[in-house]
């Protein structure tokens, strides 16, 4: 079905943020992986966010409607209406748009209040129940609003005993895993990221972080940090400020510092890391395997000691007890042992990536596929998420599945046993070996296609001609037959990819492309001035049948020889 005929999906993520920037980051690490989904399976999104953060422009990728922090608000001549102005304001917003999904996170009340004036606006509403101080999360009042959304996510494992709830809420609730937002398939190379940042060869990059940067202590956490070790001229330091960080900045000659919220693309290059242990700086460090030493700062709801200890317990990551620049030193010293080093990198890679923000965005939409007039088909939906899971990294992905699309449809069996198999790969967390294999095959070809310069419309039309063989051929068969052709002529005939694909789709009969392009594969070392050979391909009347294209080969090479024997 063609993408302008389906129906879009919309949902209002409403991110509610002091001085810290967890929910937010939170919601945006779902929304993402959330329209990638919806576009590698064509389906238009309309995906918004709500939020009070004062950083509010790092979900600039997104519409955004923008409030004032009860931070901001307090101390102001508006402080004393500002409760019952953004009450109205927010309820006002979600009756006006009425989404398909209203996504809340840690507060189920909303910040204002308001849950119960908002949630008949919107279709369905999912809470994200992230671990809070017990007192707070087991209060009567958050257990009475948990029970008046349709699903409850946690952003932690199922083994996890610090979530209690209801037995008639249990069928609602769904543990994602932890959400963060590192995405592999984004993120720069070790090689890359050392250029970009400057970094002299031999260096030891350590990163350093207070979190988002809001925190009142973030200024003289850093301050003694990037002070300590930037002394050592054979370290180099990427600063991550954070997006909400209005205090001194240190430079100097081995000194990086960078504002934004995307500083985890950086973090395959880090030798180490010293930081703050907020929800999401701890899982994006911990997901992209960085030997860490975390501290902890006070928070109101997010225990961050507790984070810690756990961490260390399961022999993870190294634990600063304070900023006591003799203290700092020895430990970023044994940090840098190749036995901690090795140690460290070892348990990192044999614990599990989290992968909380796919598995979350896979439930958004699985609750949107019960809407009578959804557009998101659940077998699909899956395949493409075990897919979006098992082909990392893959910057290509919502164009592979696209394509991969393609190729399952050319054997309907194929199709069935593939959606199946991604139903139980996905289940169980464990990759599918003809999945990956599919990943691989896409992957590659997808490479090839940016490489030639090809559209994605005019390659998907080519590819789907080149799979309508008569009689079928195995759909690894053809993918392996077309990644042979693209690389020989990548290889052997740069700049000819284009027009020749073309030319065969246009005078090559459907059923036929997939041999004829063997055939074509097997005489390139035969037809010397390729140019010609389009050009006369192209003056065809009548399509091509197998048998007319192999004597249309074998003319073109006689000529060819013909003219090299005269010569």
């Amino acid at each position: 079905m063609a993408r302008s005929n389906r129906r879009k999906v919309s949902a209002l993520f409403y991110a509610v943020n002091g001085v810290g920037l967890g929910h937010l980051s939170r919601l945006l690490a779902i929304a993402r992986e959330m329209r990638d989904l919806l576009d590698a399976l064509a389906v238009p999104t309309d995906l918004r966010f709500l939020t009070t953060s004062d950083a509010a422009y790092i979900a600039g990728d997104f519409p955004v409607y923008k409030i004032p922090s009860k931070t901001a608000a307090a101390g102001t001549a508006a402080a004393e209406t500002f409760i019952a102005d953004s009450r109205f304001f927010v309820s006002n917003l979600v009756a006006s748009l009425r989404p398909d999904l209203l996504v809340l996170d840690t507060i189920p009340e909303g910040s204002f209040n308001e849950f119960l004036m908002i949630r008949d606006f919107a279709r369905k509403t999912v809470f994200v129940d992230r671990h809070r101080d017990p007192k707070i999360r087991n209060g009567k009042l958050q257990k009475n609003m948990l029970a008046l959304y349709d699903r409850i996510l946690v952003p932690d494992d199922p083994d996890e005993a610090r979530y209690p709830l209801p037995e008639a809420l249990a069928e609602r609730r769904f543990f994602t895993g932890r959400i963060h937002g590192f995405r592999p398939r984004t993120a720069f190379s070790r090689e890359k990221a050392r250029e970009q940042l400057g970094v002299p060869d031999g260096s030891v990059l350590i990163y350093v972080s207070a979190g988002g940067g809001g925190d009142e202590a973030a200024e003289h956490q850093l301050d003694i940090l990037t002070e300590t070790l930037a002394e050592d001229p054979s370290h180099f330091l990427l600063v991550g400020y954070g997006p909400l960080y209005s205090g001194k900045v240190r430079y100097g000659a081995n000194i990086a510092n960078y504002h934004g919220a995307a500083v985890s693309r950086f973090f395959p290059a880090l030798d180490l890391a010293v930081s703050a242990a907020g929800y999401n700086t701890y899982q994006e460090l911990i997901t992209a395997r960085v030997p860490t030493l975390f501290y902890a700062q006070t928070k109101g709801m997010d225990r961050q000691e507790e984070r810690i200890d756990r961490g260390v317990s399961a022999g993870l990551h190294r634990k600063l007890t304070n900023l006591d620049t003799s203290i700092l030193r020895a430990a970023v010293e044994d940090m840098k042992r190749a036995d901690t080093q090795a140690e460290l990198r070892d348990a990192l890679v044999r614990h599990p990536p989290a992968r909380g923000a796919l598995s979350a965005a896979v439930q958004l939409l699985d609750l949107h596929a019960v809407l009578g007039d959804s557009a998101v088909e659940r077998s699909a939906l899956i395949a493409a998420a075990a897919c979006a899971r098992d082909w990392e990294p893959n910057a290509f992905f919502p164009q592979c599945w696209r394509q991969a699309e393609i190729w399952l449809r050319c054997d309907k069996l194929y199709r069935q046993n593939t959606m199946d198999d991604a139903l139980i790969a996905w289940r169980s967390g464990l990759a599918d070996r003809n999945l990956l294999a599919l990943g691989k095959d896409t992957a590659v070809i997808e490479t090839l296609r940016v490489e030639a310069g090809i559209s994605e419309p005019d390659f998907l039309k080519i590819i789907d001609r080149f799979t309508a063989a008569d009689p079928p051929l195995a759909p690894s068969a053809l993918r392996r037959a077309f990644i042979d052709l693209l690389t020989s002529l990548a290889e052997h005939r740069p700049g000819v990819t284009q027009p020749l694909l073309t030319a065969l789709t246009l005078h090559v009969k459907r059923a036929d492309m997939a041999r004829a392009c063997r055939e074509l594969l097997s005489r390139l070392p035969h037809l010397p001035d390729f140019h010609d050979f389009i050009d006369r391909l192209n003056t065809r009347t009548k399509m091509l049948d197998l048998s007319a294209f192999s004597h249309f080969l074998d003319s073109t090479c006689q000529g060819a020889s013909h003219v090299s024997d005269q010569g």
